[in-house]
């Protein structure tokens, strides 16, 4: 196949061709480099408490992309098409921006009761639905029961049991 060419000649072919090879694996582990920066290294860097608007001004559409996905429900695909990004830039930003919110802001909105407390959420619910000693319930799980005395098919469900 190559008998027209020099051992010289194929030596210099295949030098160039490991140089481009080389410099091809160069260019591309400096894109990764550059792009590892921008993303990672403002999220690990980001505090909690506001300082992002400050610190991270060219961040700023991190917080929009969290509003839209909060406000639309839109998809992460969606939300990637619209902004331009990678679907798991997205889904990132809005788990980091969910986990600050949350961290910051759970104690606040939702603090652990004390017993004064969990004493009235057990009144509530015997006052309201009889149930004694019952300071929580769940939604969407049936838990099959014998039928009360005069219910009809108020405790009837589509599994064909009677449940809660």
């Amino acid at each position: 196949m190559f008998n027209n060419f020099s051992e010289r000649d194929l030596a210099m072919v295949a030098l160039c061709l490991d140089n481009e090879e080389e410099e091809k694996q160069r260019y591309l582990r400096e894109i990764k480099r550059k792009r590892r920066f921008w993303v990672h290294a403002a999220w690990k860097t980001r505090p909690h408490e506001g300082e992002f608007f400050s610190l991270f001004p060219h961040l700023l559409d991190d917080e929009m992309k969290f509003y839209q996905f909060l406000a639309t429900g839109d998809s992460f695909k969606t939300i990637s098409f619209s902004y331009r990004m990678g679907r798991s830039t997205v889904c990132t930003i809005v788990h980091h921006t969910s986990k600050a919110v949350i961290e910051v802001l759970l104690n606040e909105v939702m603090p652990v009761p004390d017993e004064v407390k969990w004493s009235e959420i057990a009144t509530t619910f015997w006052e309201r639905w009889q149930f004694p000693n019952c300071i929580g319930a769940l939604d969407g799980k049936h838990v099959t029961i014998q039928a009360p005395k005069l219910s009809g098919s108020l405790y009837w469900n589509y599994k064909k049991t009677y449940s809660i």
